[in-house]
């Protein structure tokens, strides 16, 4: 084509000098001036070459001044190279949002789809930010470290230390600066309106120091209180100081009755130190006592600052070969450990560590694949509308627009789409953030809050940004490359019209590929959760009504007293009409809280202790096997007379493990903690219960010894309740009975089946996002089958009008359609089958009670989409049924 036998590409280009002519312009600009002042003094009687030399030194340096030249066109040069880039920006811009506009519908539906994959990516990337990304609230927290013990028979590493031990590794060490320690548990909070039960930290040696953290209103202990020296101090966390203090700056010197003794405060941390974990809200000294000098009390978890050169594992052999030595002196306590671990601090102090990556792994691979979907989807779509603007296209190449403008224009207008789905999406997750926020256990840790912050934001941004290229330059491609003269004589009808409907019919196929992937993986979870809460407990946790207190040592001084209480409290608890039997226990089941103990019986003890068989150990009443209905196979359980503790109850497990098939009840046990020498304890097997999950829902549950409760002075225990009925409608009369015999004591109380029910959290919460997610994937790949199979119906309407004119069958052409959208649903379903396979494989970690080719999770997944295609292709299908032929030939 040509203006005026002219090219009009030559027309409307615009000149764009390079370097070299810029440098060729300035030296033919010189040369001009220098040729000007010579010829004046040739007139005046110079010769030609003494005329050019003179004109040379009285221009001056030559080659500053071309130099200089140079640089200001290349800056002038510069400056409207970004002004036409602005000014082509800013049309581009214009230009989109017109043509936006002029489709409200489309851009309504691309927009809300790549909302949802935006949101969904920033959700998730937000929740796993406080536990995995965000800097810990410590001074250069990439040298802390936590020690910890390693069990030489269970390889477990998380042993705790004593405080001689911990002073004993800060004096020798030369790759740790500072060591500190640190315990935790409850407190009774006594005074004001009522006793409140709060998570509090134990301290030995300078932790405050060591973590590099700073109050935000007060001080930390000094040397002396922080050895148990002086009267009795505590620093409150932030929230507390809000909800016990309403934020008042007197707080500092205010008293608190902690398990009934008066306690000084002196600072007050801010609410983002949660250290060891969230939920605490108090950090005390270790007290004064026999415990802090016994080299046995090994109930401390070492943090320490690592030197500027020293790494965990350089600190790990270090102290490792420490304890060795010192093992040899201390079998009893030093001589526990065949190793000593250094974790970083994130890690260390995440109860849910192994969990969590693979938890998060999970999700973040879901949200991808939503937002791959997503961006598959709207490409379809793109590729569809830009098949109708061929024609648009062809005549603004056919004035001058290249290529790169063209496929420029496509990419601005995706963009202006992500940016306002980006937004949207972003406002959609700041409001699921405040849902998730209520709901996340306070016990793990955590830095913060889940929410908005830069890291997010950017997160949010890079996302955004990066969605126009996913699905706007494969449509602006296909249309940029596009025959010119074809989309000029077809008016954009149908030019590009086959092209694009083999592209969309393959992302159509890679979207049924991915949303399959994902509900499988969805199904494999759900499956596993159903597989969770089949379990054999043990226990019967419906009906179940936990209470846990701990009596003041004040008031309760010893065992003595600890009985005559916990008598009086299940007592009063007993006479609850809704209560019909009454145990307790010091451990709970399912809790997290297990003390483990080697075992061997009398007759077949060999070796160390350290070498005999781990299992669990807990202590509880006659009554509490009756409470939580676990049925007892041999023997009986135990009475009032056994507080010697001389009788001990073993599980099934242990008594198989031990004597086979032959009766357990008699015969002697040894069992002890495998502390070096130490003389392990015996007792007379009474009798033999169930096997009852305690650690965990996964895996085999260890033997379990059951020694008794009744006549020690176990301070802290759990009332286990058997109600009738529902557990919670006898919380306000036993909430009453507890408060008419121990007001002072603070109680709280749990249905059974809630503690259940968290250590289900892997699987419930990764069975709840994936739901959500694969339910969206599942709708856009039935909006992809939808358009595409409608996009095919638009173009093949001529032909479907003529077949309908010579006599064809509505109803065959209908099953045609609908044939055509399962085989591509097929398609897809058949790759996407064999991935799900495959990553399935990956999840076995996770997975409980099912593999990866778990026939029921397939052959669902294989129906649900059979369904899905054949709703979303029945729609079109109708429509091309009813196709008027006459005015189809009519309009063409």
């Amino acid at each position: 084509m040509t203006l005026d036998g002219r090219d009009p590409r030559r027309v409307f280009r615009r000149d764009a000098a390079s370097r070299s002519d810029t440098l060729g312009e300035i030296d033919e600009e010189l040369r001009t001036h220098l040729e000007w002042v010579a010829a004046e003094l040739v007139s005046e009687g110079w010769t030609e070459a003494e005329a050019l030399a003179e004109a040379r030194r009285r221009f001056g340096d030559l080659e500053a001044t071309r130099a200089y030249c140079a640089s200001q066109a290349g800056r002038i040069r510069r400056r409207e190279r970004w002004t036409m880039w602005w000014d082509d920006l800013l049309q581009d811009l214009k230009y989109a949002m017109r043509t936006l506009r002029r489709a409200p519908v489309w851009s309504l539906v691309v927009i809300a789809t790549l909302a949802v994959g935006i949101a969904s990516n920033t959700i998730v990337f937000s929740l796993m930010n406080p536990y995995l990304f965000r800097p810990l609230p410590f001074q250069d927290a990439d040298r802390l470290v936590q020690l910890g013990g390693v069990d030489p028979v269970e390889g477990w590493d998380g042993g705790r230390f004593s405080v001689p031990q911990i002073e004993e590794i800060a004096d020798g060490s030369r790759t740790l600066e500072a060591v500190g320690g640190y315990y935790y548990g409850t407190v009774n909070l006594t005074g004001g309106d009522q006793a409140e039960r709060l998570l509090a930290s134990w301290s030995a040696g300078p932790l405050f120091d060591v973590l590099g953290v700073s109050p935000i209103l007060g001080r930390t202990f000094t040397p002396e209180e922080a050895r148990g020296e002086g009267e009795s101090v505590v620093v409150i966390g932030e929230r507390l100081w809000e909800t016990r203090f309403g934020r008042d700056p007197g707080v500092l010197g205010a008293t608190l009755d902690l398990d009934g003794t008066p306690t000084t405060v002196i600072g007050v941390m801010p609410a983002v130190f949660t250290f060891p974990f969230g939920g605490l809200h108090l950090w005390m000294p270790m007290p004064s006592g026999a415990a802090r000098a016994d080299r046995t009390a090994m109930y401390l978890l070492p943090v320490a600052r690592m030197s500027a050169d020293a790494t965990p594992d350089a600190v790990a052999r270090e102290v490792g070969e420490l304890i060795a030595r010192t093992g040899r002196l201390h079998p009893d306590a030093d001589g526990q450990y065949d190793g000593v671990s250094a974790k970083g601090l994130r890690e260390a102090l995440n109860f849910a560590w192994d969990v969590l990556p693979i938890a998060f792994g999970l999700l973040l691979g879901a949200v991808v694949m939503v937002l791959v979907i997503a961006c598959v989807n709207v490409a379809s779509l793109t590729l569809a509308r830009a098949g109708s603007r061929g024609r648009e296209v062809a005549v603004r190449a056919a004035v001058g627009a290249d290529r790169a403008r063209l496929v420029r224009q496509f990419v601005t207008e995706s963009l202006v789409l992500a940016l306002v789905g980006g937004a949207l999406g972003v406002g959609l997750a700041t409001l699921a953030m405040r849902v998730l926020n209520s709901v996340l256990p306070p016990d793990l840790f955590r830095v913060g809050d889940v929410g908005l912050d830069l890291r997010v934001l950017a997160f949010s941004a890079v996302v955004t940004l990066t969605t126009p290229i996913l699905f706007g330059l494969l449509p602006a491609w296909r249309v940029a490359r596009g025959s010119l003269a074809s989309s000029l004589k077809d008016g954009g009808r149908g030019g590009s019209g086959r092209r694009n409907l083999r592209t969309r019919r393959i992302l159509v196929v890679a979207e049924v590929t991915l949303a399959l992937v994902l509900v499988t993986g969805t199904g494999l979870m759900v499956r596993s959760l159903g597989e969770v809460l089949r379990v054999d407990l043990g226990f019967e946790s419906d009906g179940m009504l936990t209470v846990v207190l701990t009596p003041p040592e004040e008031e309760y001084p010893g065992a003595a007293e600890i009985d005559g209480f916990w008598r009086a409290v299940e007592a009063a608890v007993a006479g609850v009409a809704e209560v019909d039997a009454v145990g307790a226990t010091s451990h709970l089941p399912l809790n997290h809280e297990t003390i483990p103990v080697r075992y061997a019986s009398a007759a077949s003890a060999e070796g160390a202790v350290t070498d005999w068989p781990g299992a669990f150990t807990s202590r509880v009443d006659g009554d509490w096997f009756d409470a939580v209905n676990t049925p007892l196979r041999a023997g009986r359980t135990f009475t009032p007379d056994d507080v010697d503790g001389d009788a001990l109850i073993v599980s099934e497990e242990m008594a198989r493990h031990l004597f086979g098939s032959e009766d357990a009840v008699g015969r002697t046990l040894l069992f002890g903690s495998g502390s070096g020498d130490t003389e392990p304890a015996r007792g007379t097997i009474v009798g033999v219960v169930g096997d009852v999950r305690f650690s965990d829902l996964s895996g085999t549950e260890r033997p379990h010894l059951y020694r008794p409760l009744d006549g020690t002075s176990v301070r802290r225990r759990f009332l286990t309740l058997r109600t009738r009925g529902d557990a919670a409608d006898a919380v306000p009369g036993v909430r009453e009975a507890l408060r008419s015999v121990a007001p002072r004591v603070p109680a709280e109380l749990r249905p059974m089946s809630d503690v259940v029910l968290e250590s289900t959290l892997l699987w419930s919460v990764s069975s709840l996002f994936l739901g959500i997610f694969g339910v969206v994937a599942l709708g856009l790949a039935a909006l992809g089958i939808y358009g595409l199979i409608a996009y095919s119906v638009m173009q093949r309407r001529r032909e479907m009008g003529l077949r309908l004119a010579l006599g064809a069958d509505a109803g065959q052409l209908q099953r045609d359609i609908v044939v055509e959208g399962l085989r591509l649903t097929g398609i897809g379903v058949a790759i996407g089958l064999a991935v799900s396979v495959l990553g399935g494989m990956q999840l076995e970690a996770v997975l409980f009670g099912v593999d990866a080719t778990d026939p029921v999770t397939l052959g669902g997944a294989l129906a649900l989409f059979g369904m899905v295609a054949i709703g979303a292709s029945l729609l079109p299908a109708r429509s091309a049924a009813r196709t008027d032929p006459v005015r189809v030939l009519r309009d063409d």
